[in-house]
C-alpha cells in the first residue's frame, strides 16, 4: 500500500542532502523539467500506466537557497486517476538544480484551502453525518478526511484489497478501517465510468459494530443516537422505520433516503449479553461534480490479442461457437459481430469500466441479444468492447453448434453422450445442463425440452479475457 508521507520521505532519501552550495544559482527549472519530474513521481508513486493530462506552473520562487514550485496537475492511467497541487522543492548541486522532494498537497481541484467536514453532526438523519472519535464527518467524504484522523486501511491477506486495488465504474469496495484498536468498514464508491484506485474514491458508507470499538462512545450519528441506544431511542429520535427487519434476538430498523444505497440501519439485539453485536449502518452513495466522465473512443490495444477459432474443436470449455454460421470464440470483440453483418439495436452511448451491458443485434431479419463487457480502464462506446455472453432459444431459428458435436435441437442422448460430466437439473418442463468453471467465469447450461427430449437453449458464458498479448 502506497502511502503520500511514506513516498515523500523516501523521494528524500533517495536524492539524499545536496551539496553545498557555493558562488551563484543556476538558472531554475523550466516549466518541462518540471511536468518531468512531476510525472516521474506520479508513475512511482500512484501508478506507472498514468498520464499527465493537463499541467500548470501556479507559482515559484528561490528562497534559502533552494528553488520550489507549486504546480496543479491531473492524470490518467489503468489503475487511477486524479488531480491536486503539487510541491516540487530542489536545491543546487554543482552548477544545477537537484531534485530533493516531491510531495503532494490534498487540495481540491480549485487549489483553494481543503475541504472542511460539517463542524457538527446533524439532527437530521438524512443528511448522513456522524461523529467517530471526536471527528464529525459527513457521507460521502474523501478518504483523506479519515486518515487525516489517523484512520488507515487494514491489510487483508485474504482478499488482497488495499489502496491500490482498482474499483471499476458504478461499484464499490468495501474493507476495514482501524485505528487505536478500534475498526470500522467503510465502503469506497467509485460513481464515474473510469476505473479508479481505491485511495481516490470516496467513502459513501460505514458499518460499526459495537464488539469492533474500544468504547461505543467513540461514534454517534443524529440526535446522538449510538450502539447504546435501544430501539425506544431509535423509534423516539426518527420515527417509525420505513422498514423493520425482525429476527429471532434482533431487530433492523432500516430509514430509508432519496435512491439505491441511501439509508441508515440500526440492527439492535434485544439481550444486554448480545449487545455487542448491535450494528449501524449509513450508505449515502451519491454523485458528484467528479463523477462526470468523458467518453473515450480509443479503441482498446487488447482487443488486437483475439483468435478466432478456425474451427470448433473438442473441447466444449474452450469458448468456442459457431451462431448463424460463423465461429466465434468468447469473450471477442464487439467489432467482430459488426464486421459479420450484425447492427446493434439502440446502444448505450457508453459503458463504464469494468460494466456490462445487455445489446440486441440483428441480421438478415433475425435478432439475439449478446452480453457486452468493457475490459478496459476508461468509460468508452460499445464497438471498443468484448461479448462475453450470449443466450440463444430454438425459437430464434439459428442454428448453433459447439464443440464436441453439441447443436441445437440435438437429442438428449447426443448431448449426454458428448458431455458426459454436466450436473442435471430437473424442472417442470425442461431438463437443464450446466458446466462451469469459476476460475475463468465459465458457464455452459443447456435446456432440453422434455416434450421433445431435444436442445431448447444454450447458453454460453466465458468471461476471462485469456488471449495472450501480441508483440
Amino acid at each position: 500500500m502506497k502511502k503520500w508521507i511514506t513516498l515523500a520521505l523516501t523521494l528524500l532519501l533517495v536524492f539524499g542532502a545536496a551539496a553545498c552550495h557555493y558562488g551563484e544559482l543556476p538558472e531554475p527549472p523550466d516549466a518541462a523539467r518540471l511536468q518531468a519530474d512531476a510525472e516521474a513521481f506520479v508513475h512511482e508513486a500512484i501508478d506507472a500506466t498514468a498520464e499527465l493530462r493537463d499541467f500548470t506552473v501556479l507559482e515559484s520562487a528561490v528562497t534559502d537557497d533552494a528553488f520550489q514550485a507549486q504546480c496543479a496537475l491531473s492524470y490518467s492511467g489503468e489503475n487511477a486517476e486524479g488531480s491536486g497541487t503539487f510541491v516540487l522543492v530542489y536545491v543546487p548541486d554543482g552548477g544545477r538544480w537537484l531534485l530533493k522532494e516531491c510531495r503532494p498537497e490534498r487540495e481540491q481541484e480549485t487549489g483553494n484551502e481543503p475541504s472542511a467536514g460539517p463542524q457538527k453532526v446533524s439532527d437530521a438523519l438524512e443528511e448522513y453525518t456522524f461523529e467517530l472519535d471526536g471527528v464529525v464527518y459527513q457521507l460521502p467524504c474523501d478518504y483523506s478526511a479519515l486518515t487525516a484522523a489517523g484512520w488507515a486501511i487494514e491489510e487483508d491477506s485474504f482478499t488482497g484489497i488495499d489502496a491500490d486495488t482498482p474499483v471499476q465504474a458504478g461499484s464499490f469496495e468495501y474493507v476495514t478501517l482501524i485505528k487505536d484498536g478500534n475498526a470500522v468498514t467503510a465502503y469506497f464508491i467509485n460513481l464515474s465510468g473510469n476505473a479508479k484506485a481505491l485511495h481516490s474514491c470516496r467513502v459513501g458508507g460505514i458499518e460499526l459494530m459495537a464488539q469492533e470499538l474500544t468504547s461505543t462512545r467513540i461514534f454517534s450519528v443524529a440526535q446522538g443516537i449510538g450502539l447504546s441506544s435501544s430501539r425506544e431511542d431509535v423509534e423516539e429520535a426518527f420515527g417509525e422505520p420505513d422498514a423493520l427487519e425482525q429476527r429471532e434476538d434482533n431487530v433492523t430498523l432500516i430509514y430509508s433516503g432519496d435512491g439505491d444505497n441511501i439509508y441508515t440501519s440500526f440492527r439492535i439485539y434485544e439481550s444486554a449479553e448480545d449487545a455487542k453485536y448491535n450494528t449501524i449502518s449509513l450508505r449515502s452513495f451519491v454523485p458528484d461534480e467528479s463523477d462526470a466522465t468523458e467518453t473515450s473512443d480509443k479503441v482498446p490495444t487488447y482487443l488486437a490479442d483475439y483468435e478466432a477459432p478456425e474451427a470448433l474443436g473438442s473441447d466444449v470449455m474452450s469458448g468456442n461457437i459457431e451462431i448463424d454460421g460463423d465461429l466465434y470464440c468468447l469473450p471477442f470483440p464487439v467489432s467482430v459481430l459488426l464486421d459479420n453483418g450484425w447492427e446493434a439495436q439502440s446502444p448505450p452511448n457508453a459503458i463504464g469500466a469494468g460494466a456490462t451491458e445487455s445489446i440486441a443485434f440483428e441480421r438478415a431479419g433475425k435478432r439475439l441479444t449478446f452480453h457486452v463487457k468493457n475490459y478496459e480502464s476508461y468509460q468508452t462506446i460499445p464497438e471498443n468492447c468484448a461479448v462475453y455472453q450470449v443466450t440463444v432459444y430454438e425459437s430464434s431459428g439459428m442454428s448453433v453448434r459447439l464443440p464436441n458435436g453439441v447443436v441445437m435441437g440435438g437429442s438428449r442422448a447426443a448431448l449426454e453422450s458428448a458431455l458426459r460430466s454436466m450436473e442435471i437439473y430437473d424442472g417442470s418442463s425442461s431438463y437443464r445442463y450446466t458446466l462451469s468453471d469459476p476460475d475463468v467465469a465459465y458457464d455452459l447450461s443447456i435446456a432440453i425440452r422434455k416434450e421433445t427430449d431435444l436442445v431448447s437453449s444454450i447458453t454460453l458464458r466465458y468471461d476471462d479475457w485469456h488471449y495472450e498479448a501480441q508483440p
